[in-house]
């Protein structure tokens, strides 16, 4: 069985005004039992917050570095996170 991990991502480039949160949100979904959320930051990042196993957050992460056809994904930032953040399900923000 896979440990759960969470994650926070910070992602750069042209991701904010692009559906960058919703191709996040809607990919979370798709890969099912991951929670968490998204959120387009003051600096123009986005800033993720995911938990899950270990597989299904790297599945994630690889959709991410992707990016969606508007994104132009260009540095994303990847940090183990501690928190005691009731996360529930997968939020936009």
């Amino acid at each position: 069985m896979n440990k759960i991990v969470t994650k926070l991502i910070t992602v750069s480039g042209k991701v904010q005004g692009v559906g960058f949160r919703y191709f996040v949100y809607n990919s979370a979904i798709a890969i099912t039992n991951l929670k968490g959320w998204v959120k387009n930051m003051p600096d123009k990042t986005v800033k993720i917050i995911v938990s899950g196993t270990e597989d299904r957050v790297e599945a994630l992460i690889s959709r991410i570095r992707m990016g969606n056809s508007l994104s132009r994904v260009e540095n994303v930032s990847i940090l183990d996170y501690y928190s005691n953040e009731n996360l529930n399900n997968f939020l936009i923000i």
